[in-house]
């Protein structure tokens, strides 16, 4: 290897350490939104009765899903979901769910669901409404909520 494709090497190298540095605390910030509590207790409850009538069937009621629904709850979930952003997991369920009647329910409905999930995976309820317009807005992540 040449001297300048040396000096070149370290370069990059030293450029990809500062970028990989910088960005922990801003995914931080982002993983500390939804500990701070982006859904309110009483949307989480309207969530719950929103699960039990369309997504229990096959997900069950403790959320572990089975053979052919994946978990929405626990290590499984987060294996599947954790740093994926919130409005990704949002869209998939909208657009995907009820599997009989996808995209059926108004969608502030699915909010209410996606709080409901986000209250049994650990997140705190806060003084606010999760809403549509705020996850397509807020760049939110789904980290472990310890």
């Amino acid at each position: 290897m040449c001297l300048h494709s040396l000096k070149t090497s370290r370069s990059l190298i030293g450029l990809t350490l500062l970028a990989v540095l910088s960005s922990g605390p801003l995914g931080a910030q982002q993983g500390n939104a939804l500990r701070n509590g982006i859904f309110s207790q009483d949307q989480a409850e309207r969530g719950a009765e929103a699960y039990g009538q369309h997504c229990s069937a096959c997900h069950a009621n403790d959320l572990l899903g089975n053979a052919t629904s994946p978990p929405l709850a626990g290590m499984g979930f987060l294996f599947l979901w954790e740093g994926r952003p919130l409005a990704e997991l949002f869209e998939q369920i909208r657009r995907n769910m009820p599997t009989n009647a996808p995209a059926s329910l108004p969608e502030q409905e699915y909010a209410d669901i996606l709080a409901y999930l986000l209250a049994r995976n650990g997140f705190p309820a806060g003084g606010q409404t999760l809403t549509p317009l705020l996850l397509s807005q807020a760049e939110l992540t789904i980290n472990a909520p310890n």
